[in-house]
């Protein structure tokens, strides 16, 4: 076995990467929008966290679809992360990139590095919750998982009060 394969394997059997995909997981994820936001406010950029609805094939689009330097990770089953950094304004180009691919709802919230990782997430979800809301199901419009697929994570952040906007 080859290093590169040995690596990949010791990751994802620390549940580091998607299985099915090989794309960074939650934990990865974590880590490298940390990381985005140390890199942002040492440099004075900004980092952008956009959450796209969508399973694995969604997710493996999406990475061929970004830039090589955007971080995309299976957040959850059903929900992809895209993890940029930028110079200066919001998510707008990422999400025209990610249109390209689908035409689900999007959430996002950018940072100049002072918020934390789960700051972060949190406003990105409490978007994606507030524009969805659990009763849309038209086209391009994020469905609330069924019984059987509740995501317990977005479950409890829609019940957390949003104070800001994207």
């Amino acid at each position: 076995m080859r290093a590169p394969e040995l690596i990949v394997g010791v990751l994802r059997g620390k549940g580091l990467l998607d299985p099915r995909t090989g794309l960074p997981g939650r934990e990865l994820l974590i880590d490298r929008l940390s990381l985005a936001l140390t890199r942002a406010r040492t440099h004075g950029t900004l980092v952008s966290l956009v959450l796209v609805p969508g399973n694995a094939e969604v997710a493996m689009l999406l990475r061929k679809t970004m830039r090589d330097d955007h971080t995309v990770a299976r957040y959850e089953p059903l929900l992809v992360a895209i993890v940029a950094e930028h110079p200066h304004g919001d998510a707008r180009p990422i999400v025209e990139r990610v249109r390209t691919v689908t035409s689900a709802r999007t959430a996002w919230y950018t940072s100049d590095g002072t918020a934390r990782v789960h700051e972060v997430l949190f406003r990105a979800e409490a978007t994606l919750i507030r524009q969805a809301g659990p009763q849309q199901n038209g086209p391009g419009s994020f469905v609330a998982p069924g019984p059987g697929q509740r995501n317990p994570r977005l479950r409890s952040s829609a019940t957390r009060a949003d104070r800001s906007g994207p």
